[in-house]
């Protein structure tokens, strides 16, 4: 990162000190900040970017305050893995949520489709089909419909109509 964009992010902070913010980063309990924030410090402490910052020995108060900044930064062990893992942290109780509002459909469409009464009566109604087509030959009485019936259900048409499929006659139904 410039000088400029850290000068930039540390304006989000103004009324915090270096040492403020390292604090809050430590004692994660007392925390404040947004996860555009956190997102932010670690792309300022990316390993990457700072290897210079990470070796120097010098007086830091010669450095630019950018620079300063980033150092108080990089005094907290493992700073860049500890920020993605507050990042995750947060976004992780949204996705879970996410995750719990889609089983929660899916529940309730499962619950639907085993409760409901049309559709078991089209099932048997696409049974006897399959059993009447079937007569005399090993698959005549089947008690269960393989999902390979359906495919040929959609080839199998009327003799008047041949627009009309089986699938169309048994959806009408």
């Amino acid at each position: 990162h410039t000088a400029n964009n850290i000068n930039i992010l540390r304006s989000q902070f103004k009324s915090l000190s270096n040492e403020q913010i390292v604090e809050q980063l430590i004692n994660i309990s007392t925390m404040t900040f947004s996860v555009s924030q956190l997102e932010a410090l670690a792309k300022c402490v990316n390993p990457n970017e700072v290897s210079a910052l990470l070796n120097y020995n010098g007086d830091p108060s010669q450095l630019r305050e950018a620079e300063q900044f980033v150092i108080a930064l990089l005094s907290i062990p493992n700073i860049h893995s500890k920020l993605n893992n507050l990042i995750f942290c947060d976004e992780f109780e949204n996705v879970l949520n996410s995750i719990k509002k889609q089983v929660s459909t899916l529940r309730v469409a499962c619950e639907e489709i085993l409760n409901s009464e049309k559709l078991k009566s089209i099932f048997g109604v696409v049974l006897a089909a399959v059993n009447f087509l079937n007569y005399g030959t090993v698959y005549g009485r089947n008690h269960a419909i393989h999902q390979s019936a359906f495919v040929k259900m959609q080839q199998f048409r009327g003799t008047k109509n041949t627009k009309i499929t089986f699938v169309d006659f048994i959806t009408e139904y």
